[in-house]
């Protein structure tokens, strides 16, 4: 560290120095340059003579000047340099910390998904239907009660044949939810919960929502359809639905289902278009 101020400051040093032992030693130059002229007219007119002097000093000072702003421009250059590498380091920070931070948000976010898709699907396995026919009854569970479910109001749709009438099919559906709500809230309910949390997230949702998506059967996707159009749903789960495009994965047959232009046109995007027939 020391050899490096020395090497940094060494030549206005030396000139320093000679400037020093000149001014020391002008006295004694006459008796040193002219040894047998000791008169005093003669030292005098040797001194006027190096009159000059004064002008040296003037250019050494304007020299130590201009040595004095190159040292200040190193070090403004030196401590500019500091301040850029301290902006970077801080901006390198704060790219890491973002990073970091998005990496922590994912992970929350992706905790409290799979919660919720695990809760769906307990909620979807303690489903537990009973069926008679002449000949046995049986107890269905899980997707296998939805789908029979789902049959059931196929069956009554095509019974009763209201399903070109809005205000008879939902409030129909509305009855047979009622029949079978301890069944079925729950079941809409957590679906609905699902999709707030994905509409709410600032991360980008689209793989989290295909997984989601692709838990549901098309019998499912029949009482959701239904559930859409029944008088009760006042929470926004119409307008969910429509947002994630949630039929686009029906299997299409020839005919719409009844009152499809109840819907936006975004809830059918990004599959076949249709739906089965209900």
């Amino acid at each position: 560290m020391k050899m490096k101020w020395f090497n940094e400051y060494k030549w206005p040093l030396l000139v320093v120095v000679i400037v020093a032992l000149l001014w020391a030693c002008f006295p004694y130059m006459p008796t040193w340059v002219f040894p047998r002229a000791t008169g005093i007219e003669f030292r005098a007119q040797f001194g006027d003579s190096y009159g000059v002097l004064n002008t040296l000093f003037s250019g050494l000072a304007f020299t130590g000047i201009i040595f004095s702003i190159l040292i200040q421009s190193r070090e403004l250059k030196a401590t500019n340099k500091s301040f850029e590498d301290l902006a970077a380091e801080s901006e390198k920070q704060r790219l890491q910390f973002e990073k970091q931070s998005n990496v922590m948000d994912r992970q929350l976010f992706e905790g409290t998904f799979f919660q919720l898709i695990k809760l769906h699907n307990e909620v979807v396995e303690s489903i537990s239907k009973k069926a008679f026919n002449d000949f046995e009854h049986q107890v269905f569970k899980g997707r296998s009660a939805l789908e029979s479910i789902s049959k059931e109001w196929d069956h009554t749709v095509k019974s009763y044949r209201f399903e070109r009438d809005l205000n008879t099919y939902g409030s129909q559906f509305q009855v047979f939810f009622n029949e079978r709500e301890s069944m079925l809230a729950p079941y809409f309910g957590n679906i609905n919960q699902v999709l707030i949390y994905l509409s709410g997230s600032d991360l980008n949702t689209n793989k989290y929502l295909c997984i989601f998506k692709a838990q549901f059967t098309e019998s499912e996707l029949r009482l959701i359809y239904a559930y859409c159009l029944m008088n009760l749903p006042a929470d926004g789960f119409k307008e969910l639905i429509e947002e994630f495009s949630f039929f686009s994965n029906f299997v299409g047959q020839d005919e719409g289902p009844p009152h499809k232009c109840e819907f936006e046109a975004d809830a059918f995007i990004g599959g076949l278009q249709e739906v089965p027939v209900l």
